[in-house]
């Protein structure tokens, strides 16, 4: 197999890839041809003989006028969900990754969908169910101090009716 990358003209490279010797022959069954448009930066980065410049083009031109608005997109969830302050949260970064791509792909228009409605994580989720998200995690900060508030204030109001119970047992057992 020989792999050449031949640049054109028109600030475009092909990477041909061959089972013959001859790279000039037409195409057979068994060969193929990439043809990536690369910009002038990374064109010039391409070595003869490497298909890596196209890879590191593709990455450039497609993935990452994607990509990054995502990530940035998730560290900014991120920060909304405290997951800098806290060992454990609900927030699962590859969930909203998941979410953000498919709604701002840019080869198909959609309206927002949630997560969950996702027709691939629907298909993923039935073959691959998730434990549940305990409750701890899924309650603000001022919806655990109620809480907690509210269990402390139990455990004393049944503490003192305890006692008062006894007291009263204790005080007719003795007449």
């Amino acid at each position: 197999m020989v792999t050449e990358n031949k640049p054109d003209g028109m600030g475009a490279v092909r990477c041909c890839v061959r089972n013959g010797e001859d790279m000039n022959e037409s195409p057979g069954l068994t060969d193929y041809q990439l043809f990536i448009r690369c910009s002038s930066q990374t064109e010039s980065a391409v070595s003869p003989g490497l298909c890596a410049g196209l890879s590191r083009c593709y990455l450039e031109e497609r993935v990452f006028p994607v990509l990054l608005p995502g990530l940035e997109a998730l560290l900014a969830e991120a920060q909304k969900h405290r997951c800098t302050e806290r060992k454990k949260t609900a927030f699962n970064g590859c969930d909203f990754l998941t979410e953000w791509l498919y709604n701002k792909n840019p080869r198909a228009e959609r309206t927002p969908t949630h997560f969950h409605s996702i027709p691939f994580v629907q298909k993923w989720l039935l073959e691959h169910p998730r434990p549940h998200i305990p409750a701890s995690l899924l309650l603000t900060d001022e919806q655990a101090a109620v809480l907690i508030q509210a269990f402390w204030r139990g455990y004393k109001v049944r503490k003192v009716q305890k006692l008062v119970t006894e007291n009263a047992t204790e005080m007719l057992l003795a007449f």
